[in-house]
């Protein structure tokens, strides 16, 4: 039966996909040029460009990796900040400073290092791709065990970067463990929240930002309590999220 849902819900999940697929092929000019599943699929006319099977299996990879990771990142900053009022003065003080109450842009990114060192710190005490699956190419050997190729292998991410060999007081909350300096001095494999090696997740940099961004748009006008006596439970899934969830939102100061 589980694998008769999962069946079900692929097929469900694909048709969806195709319709979507054909309304922004037939879009309007003037609104391709502002959405990257309209650009892709122009190329469908295209000699020589991308397969429809291949734009399905692009957009699947635009829904499930650059959506719910991030709404799952910044679903446990917030939750985390309404745990440390004083990691979150010190990150509103900075986005007072240096926004002023406007809306953040693309050149304040740069701007705001102790917001950035924020979501790091959160996403490695609950990083949203939890776990990575590689499948060895030759037969290698990993300290005592061998490891023949063709075998299926699964890091733990999570763990890893709890792991009180490469993290001083790994359960702590502590955003300044990423500044510069103390970023710089980490072991490369203990922070893993966007896998490593070439098959890194090719969205890095602009989740980075974009995580950054709505962070800032959110925390510099309005604050987040937490709305239940309990802390989140880990609901791991496709990805890591926080369940059950529930905030209260208040203004902060009148948004500008």
């Amino acid at each position: 039966p589980p694998r008769w849902r999962e069946a079900k819900t692929r097929a469900r999940l694909r048709a969806r996909l195709e319709q979507l697929i054909e309304r922004h092929r037939q879009a309007r000019s003037d609104l391709k040029s502002n959405c990257l599943l309209s650009v892709l699929a122009q190329q469908l006319e295209q000699p020589g460009s991308m397969s429809r099977e291949q734009l399905m299996d692009e957009t699947l990879t635009l829904f499930f990796a650059g959506h719910e990771t991030t709404s799952h990142a910044l679903s446990w900053t917030l939750y985390l900040l309404s745990q440390h009022p004083e990691v979150l003065a010190r990150m509103t003080a900075e986005l007072d400073e240096v926004l002023g109450g406007r809306l953040p842009s693309f050149e304040d990114a740069a701007q705001l290092p102790y917001t950035a060192q924020v979501l790091a710190e959160s996403m490695r005490l609950y990083p949203p791709a939890f776990t990575l699956a590689r499948e060895a190419r030759s037969d290698t050997q990993l300290g005592q065990w061998d490891v023949p190729a063709g075998t299926h292998l699964i890091l733990g991410v999570y763990h890893v970067q709890r792991d009180a060999r490469y993290h001083r007081e790994p359960e702590r909350f502590l955003p300044e463990r990423f500044a510069p300096e103390a970023a710089a001095a980490l072991h490369p494999g203990a922070y893993l929240p966007f896998g490593a090696g070439t098959r890194i997740c090719i969205g890095k940099r602009f989740a980075q930002l974009e995580a950054t961004l709505l962070l800032a748009t959110l925390c510099q006008s309005l604050s987040f309590e937490l709305a239940q006596p309990q802390a989140p439970g880990r609901a791991a899934d496709i990805t890591l999220g926080p369940r059950p969830l529930r905030m209260r939102v208040q203004r902060r100061r009148a948004a500008s």
